[in-house]
């Protein structure tokens, strides 16, 4: 009898994390949310655990506990010197760092600074709890021990993660055991709000069930980004989508909002900060603040906002010091953003924790219009809005003015939270939907030019020394072969190219070539301003074969949620110690 296949999709946000799964064969074919270390299981859970790792090692060794457990064991544990808790760290796979180029050189930081390691290291030990949950889950409670080659994994990753990025996650899951191979086809990759999109537009959904040749948005506001998505609706049944502006976004996530506060926080604490600001104290406070915010209703809740800092007593503060806090805090303010309150109970007005939000609302609201402006999006049919900062009702007013739309074209998702890792199970089966997407930017390989002398450009390399020579020939170097251009529309799996390369001596017992990737439409060099190398493929030639065949086919498929390689020989055969390394460094410049 056959094991029925499951599918298990990750959700694992920068904040807060979950996992979902569908198992073939059931009559009632429901999809199930697990939140990790949980024994229950529900299609409707709205709580998700918080993204926490505690390592021990300094950081660099195994895992110690996860999710809440973490917090809590990093909180009771009183300087425990050989463990570090690591919170927030996918947010270091969105900003792209020269020094850091190559997926093992990308570095993360504890709670509190002490402890700097390998992302890498962090994100294999997560994603291996997660593996570790779901069999034993999946074992427990279906009579039969689960194995790992049986399940289909989807791990959703935000829109504007860039190929390096992707490739982490990939190398991550592989390290973690999710997966035998790097290239395996049980991972796929799913973008944040194309699987939001799955769960948002049903034929069961009145919003959705009519609309096809109508535009619609989906934004997916989470804790570390904000990303956005636009597609037609092609059809509904079955559902085909084609996209109509290329992912966009940015780093507008909740998070910077609890950053704002922090801040707030170390001025009005002046030098006490100081004594808290690597302690579990301020980890606390800031998790305290955390739970509030989710409930703060803008310039319409009530006049003020209570913050309890009662465990400042353990730093020798009293509540004369609290009242001196206050007192020099409010010096020189305007009333409006006095603060209050007895002892250590400090109470907040109503205009200054707005501000802690308005930073953060108008980068969202920004990038809305440029998208509005820049983009052909007219006449959209409807925003869906997902992720847990999507709750937040400034937030949603700030969208609807942003794309100036009437409020009941601005949708609030059931389940805004689950939202996306329910529709990621589905995109295992249904990734076929997103018929079409544009491409976010041109992808080519280097190439030799042959030398124009009337070409004032080749003329100034070849002053340079820019050049080669092949059979007498002169060719100038570094040439950009174009195989997709920023843009344009990418049919569903992308676009696939091909490109024979071979060795040129008989000695040679390898080869390599890179991929590069530009905003522009139009490079000609590869060396070019904005063009970057994105990746390195490596791989040996078999000097078993006469030297006219030990020639291979690089196939490259741009345009689909990763970019993919596959090296093949001269028989067509798929070279599987084939290498590729992924860089976000930006290409040299002469």
């Amino acid at each position: 009898m056959a094991v029925p296949e499951t599918v298990v999709a990750i959700d694992f946000g920068t904040t807060r994390s979950a996992w979902a799964y569908q198992v073939s064969g059931q009559a009632d074919n429901k999809i199930l949310v697990k939140i990790p270390a949980s024994a229950d299981t529900s299609p409707s859970s709205t709580i998700k655990t918080e993204t926490a790792a505690l390592i021990g090692g300094r950081g660099s060794g195994g895992l110690v506990s996860f999710g809440p457990a973490a917090i809590e064991d990093y909180a009771a544990s009183d300087h425990v010197a050989d463990q570090a808790l690591f919170r927030w760290f996918k947010f270091d796979l969105c900003e792209s760092r020269t020094d850091q180029t190559e997926v093992g050189s990308v570095m993360t930081e504890s709670v509190g600074g002490q402890h700097t390691v390998p992302l890498l290291g962090v994100m294999t030990a997560s994603l291996r709890y997660f593996k570790e949950d779901v069999l034993a889950f999946l074992s427990r409670t279906g009579g039969r021990t689960v194995d790992v080659n049986s399940v289909n994994w989807v791990l959703t990753v935000p829109a504007i993660y860039d190929d390096f990025a992707k490739r982490f996650m990939r190398q991550a899951a592989y390290e973690a055991g999710m997966i035998d191979r790097m290239n395996s086809t049980r991972l796929r990759l799913c973008l944040e709000p194309e699987a939001a999109c799955l769960a948002a537009i049903t034929t069961d959904n009145p919003l959705t069930s009519n609309a096809e040749g109508k535009n619609m948005m989906v934004i997916d506001c989470g804790g570390g980004t904000v990303d956005i998505t636009a597609h037609k609706i092609i059809s509904v049944e079955p559902l085909t989508l084609e996209e109509v502006a290329a992912p966009d976004g940015g780093l507008f996530g909740s998070t910077r909002v609890d950053n704002a506060f922090r801040v707030w926080l170390k001025g009005f604490l002046g030098e006490k900060f100081q004594e808290i600001e690597t302690t579990r104290t301020l980890l606390s406070i800031m998790m305290s603040w955390e739970r509030k915010k989710a409930t703060f209703q803008g310039l319409d809740s009530a006049a003020v906002w209570r913050l309890n800092l009662s465990e400042l007593a353990g730093y020798d503060v009293t509540n004369q010091d609290m009242e001196n806090l206050r007192r020099s805090y409010n010096d020189g303010k305007p009333s409006s953003l006095f603060v209050g309150g007895e002892k250590f109970n400090v109470t907040l007005p109503t205009t200054l924790v707005t501000s802690f939000f308005t930073p953060t609302l108008q980068k969202i609201a920004e990038c809305l219009r440029r998208i509005k402006r820049e983009s052909q999006l007219h006449d959209l049919h409807r925003v869906f809005v997902v992720g847990g900062f999507s709750r937040c009702p400034m937030l949603r007013e700030v969208i609807r003015n942003g794309l100036d739309l009437p409020a009941g074209r601005v949708v609030d998702v059931h389940e805004p939270d689950l939202a996306i890792v329910k529709g990621a199970v589905m995109y295992f089966d249904r990734s076929t939907s997103f018929n079409s997407r544009k491409a976010r930017y041109t992808y080519g390989t280097g190439f030799a030019v042959p030398f124009d002398d009337s070409n004032a450009e080749h003329r100034r390399r070849r002053a340079a020394g820019l050049v080669s020579h092949h059979d007498g020939k002169v060719h100038v170097s570094n040439g950009f072969s174009i195989y997709i251009r920023k843009g344009d529309d990418i049919p569903e799996g992308g676009i696939l190219k091909r490109r024979r390369y071979g060795p040129l001596k008989k000695s040679q017992t390898s080869m390599s070539f890179a991929v590069y990737c530009t905003s522009e439409r139009n490079p000609s060099f590869a060396d070019e301003n904005g063009c970057f190398e994105v990746g390195r493929v490596s791989f040996p030639l078999d000097m078993t074969k006469e030297f006219q065949k030990r020639g291979i086919v690089g196939e490259m498929t741009f345009g689909g949620p990763e970019l993919t390689v596959k090296i093949v020989d001269h028989e067509e055969r798929e070279i599987t110690d084939a290498v590729m390394i992924m860089s976000r460094a930006p290409a040299p410049t002469y």
